[in-house]
């Protein structure tokens, strides 16, 4: 059987089993309108463009500006002599496999050593938070969490999803409900 028969036939016979689910062959009306859904589209962060004026996003327009500025700077390879016998590393060696002619960029070693220090430092740099070690009080409902958290609420927790990886971290013990397509709305709130 040739390659292309076989991974038609491989297609076909993973495309029929994705039928087989809980929903029957109804997710893909789920999929469909979550794709085609304005709210969704309006409200979920994966979908939102980055928004360069809140400083949480600037480390993101650093990594693309300099991107843009070390491709803007020739189109030669920067070449570090290092020969493919001495890379101990699995993964160099894959890169050559798949690009004989590569190098490992002399500017890996400085960044990573860059962005260790910078971990290490608790996103401080020069004084400066460069990446926030604690969560924003204006963007998480991290006082909500604390007091539900401490009156040992019982029950489900019915949160956005913007927020179900922030809850899963500071209350562990909660059982989340999360429902993207159909439930925008947070029901943990302080007592007024």
């Amino acid at each position: 059987m040739s390659r292309t028969r076989w991974n038609s036939v491989a297609l076909a016979l993973a495309g029929v089993a994705t039928i087989v689910n809980p929903y029957g062959p109804y997710i893909y009306k789920e999929v469909f309108s979550a794709v085609t859904s304005s709210s969704l589209a309006n409200n979920m962060a994966e979908f939102l463009p980055p928004n360069f004026q809140d400083a949480g996003q600037w480390p993101f327009l650093l990594a693309i500006l300099g991107t843009v500025a070390l491709f803007s700077m020739g189109t030669r390879r920067i070449q570090l002599p290092w020969p493919a016998w001495k890379r101990k590393c699995s993964l160099f060696n894959e890169f050559a496999r798949l690009d004989p002619g590569s190098r490992v960029g002399i500017l890996a070693v400085p960044t990573a050593i860059l962005l260790l220090w910078l971990g290490l430092n608790r996103g401080q740099m020069a004084g400066l938070t460069v990446i926030p070690d604690r969560f924003s009080p204006k963007a998480f409902p991290t006082e909500a969490v604390s007091r539900a958290r401490a009156a040992s609420l019982p029950g489900r927790v019915f949160d956005a999803w913007g927020w179900g990886g922030y809850i899963m971290y500071a209350w562990p013990e909660a059982r989340l409900h999360v429902d993207p397509l159909k439930f925008n709305a947070v029901t943990i709130a302080p007592k007024a």
